[in-house]
């Protein structure tokens, strides 16, 4: 069977996620989004190797782990939305929860310690939760997989 490998390294910190194209391309969302948040590292795609397959994990929570949050802020087009704002700040908190979820609170208070001020961020979690990009979970919210592929189409785009 043909493996194929793809390695992330920024600075002295590296993923390697192996495996046949089947799993690798089941997680390609999720290495998209790393290779996003790590905008400027050296990103390449090896061709086939003979190493062996290990767990992928959650390859955009390792990066949302290792991130600084003003880095990701910075990143961000210079349009962006208070909304758009909340949900990558909801996200980023949400990736350093244990329960994987985070509250309005918790996404407002980090977006304060930057400097950025959303006018209302209970309507702005009312609009991410009716454009499905987060889901309620108890009292908190979690981002959805259409919330993360929209943060990740939000760091493709330029300034």
């Amino acid at each position: 069977m043909v493996d194929y490998t793809v390695h992330i390294q920024v600075a002295d910190k590296a993923i390697t996620v192996s495996g046949d194209q089947n799993l690798l391309d089941a997680y390609s969302p999720e290495l998209d989004f790393m290779r996003v948040l790590l905008r400027g590292s050296n990103t390449h795609q090896s061709q086939p190797s003979t190493s062996s397959t290990s767990a992928p994990g959650s390859v955009a929570q390792n990066a949302l782990e290792s991130a600084d949050f003003g880095e990701l802020m910075i990143g961000l087009p210079n349009s962006v939305t208070g909304t758009d704002q909340m949900l990558v700040a909801g996200l980023f908190a949400q990736r350093q929860s244990a329960d994987n979820t985070f509250t309005t609170k918790d996404a407002s208070s980090l977006l304060l310690e930057q400097g950025y001020k959303v006018g209302n961020p209970s309507q702005s979690m009312t609009n991410n939760l009716k454009a499905k990009r987060v889901f309620k979970v108890g009292t908190s919210y979690r981002v959805s997989r259409a919330g993360i592929d929209y943060v990740t189409q939000l760091f493709g785009q330029s300034n």
